[in-house]
């Protein structure tokens, strides 16, 4: 009688030692799910389910990536990348849950052979993953926006997509580049292309000039806006670029604050575009290390250009917007 206790703790802790091993396959099973769909389920000894979700999400990836070099990520393309994403997360999320339910009864199933086992699938479907990557890859980018040299077309926080599937293609005047600048190899920056090979670029008391001739702009009125070394209250305009889309520009209303002072870039000398090269401009002109400033950036090289921006997914100053670039 003395030891009745002790004998029904001991009881009480083996009764919980299967439930336990029970509660910890399920976790396996919905970690497996959520790092790849189909692990799960393999894990849960469901091994054709498991492959069958396991080849849905490659066949999802295959889709992806093959949809990022058939089209430019505009807007509507962006949409139907962010339904498949959604997919994709409804897909490792449904198989996690069912995955762990089929976990919990897997104690009453056989032992798989080799063949079938969780690791062999899973390297198997790492594989074919990291295969398609190397062989396939994507070809759009996304890039956030660090400083205010894009404004007010692309501001401090915004995240832009680039159609990064012909890197080294001259751009269109107007477009705005993803590149690495020549002095500064290892960064990637981006900017307008304004001047083509060729063509004389000067600007004259704030004034852009294509071989000689005035680029019209019409002001749009003032915006006082903060910036990281305090506020500065601009001039917007919009500009009409030859053979472009009109965008708009940020101009100091103070003349006299321009960033780069003794260095003035709103007179500058004229500059005579290379072959294979273009001259660019930020958007935000008093406030932007460009081609103007030859220990600035320069003339950007064909052969650095990386791609094109094309469309604006997130601004951290107004929340989520999905548009295109001007």
């Amino acid at each position: 009688m003395p030891f009745a206790p002790h004998l029904t703790k001991h009881r009480r802790r083996l009764s919980r030692m299967p439930n336990l091993l029970n509660t910890a396959k399920i976790v396996w099973a919905v970690l497996l799910s959520l790092i790849y769909p189909g692990t799960g389920h393999i894990y849960a000894r469901c091994w054709a389910l498991g492959m069958g979700v396991a080849l849905l999400g490659l066949a999802m990836q295959l889709v992806w990536q093959l949809l990022t070099w058939l089209a430019a990520p505009y807007p509507v393309e962006l949409i139907l990348l962010l339904i498949l994403a959604c997919c994709g997360v409804a897909l490792s999320v449904g198989s996690a849950i069912d995955a762990g339910i089929r976990a919990s009864s897997r104690q009453s199933r056989e032992k798989p052979s080799w063949a079938r086992s969780t690791w062999l699938a899973g390297l198997g479907i790492f594989a074919l993953s990291t295969l398609m990557d190397e062989c396939i890859g994507v070809g759009w980018h996304a890039y956030s926006v660090p400083n205010s040299s894009g404004a007010p077309t692309i501001r401090i926080g915004d995240v832009f997509y680039a159609d990064n599937r012909q890197p080294g293609k001259m751009p269109q005047r107007g477009d705005i580049i993803v590149f690495h600048p020549t002095l500064h190899p290892n960064d990637v920056w981006f900017k307008r292309a304004v001047g083509l090979p060729g063509e004389t670029i000067r600007l004259t008391g704030g004034e852009l000039l294509i071989d000689g001739i005035i680029v019209k702009r019409e002001a749009q009125g003032q915006v006082t806006v903060d910036e990281l070394d305090g506020k500065q209250t601009y001039v917007i305009y919009r500009e009409y670029l030859p053979g472009a889309k009109p965008h708009l520009i940020y101009k100091l209303a103070v003349p006299g604050d321009a960033r780069f002072l003794p260095l003035d870039p709103n007179n500058t000398d004229d500059y005579v575009v290379p072959a294979d090269s273009v001259f660019v401009l930020g958007d935000n002109r008093d406030n932007s290390s460009d081609s103007r400033w030859s220990n600035g950036i320069g003339f950007v090289s064909r052969k650095d250009i990386l791609g094109r921006a094309t469309a604006i997914i997130w601004s951290a100053g107004v929340g989520p917007r999905l548009k295109a670039m001007e």
